[in-house]
């Protein structure tokens, strides 16, 4: 997969991580993060908006983490 078709990739992605209810955004975070770390090992720069929607959504799988530990 070329760098563009990458990219193109994690943009939509990213447009289905908006769209998606929160049983979806789980695989759609691992597949954004893996487009980005590919995008990265190829020497591709990775939009800061790209690194921020990836840091957010790993805080939020970590928030989800502790929704449900008991008390």
């Amino acid at each position: 997969m070329s760098i563009e078709d990458l990219k193109i990739r994690a943009a939509d992605l990213e447009q289905q991580i908006a769209a998606a209810s929160d049983d979806l955004r789980p695989a759609l975070r691992d597949e954004l993060h893996s487009a980005i770390e590919t995008l990265r090992r190829s020497g591709a720069d990775v939009s800061a908006h790209l690194n921020s929607l990836d840091h957010a959504l790993v805080d939020e799988a970590v928030e989800d983490q502790f929704d449900n530990m008991p008390i």
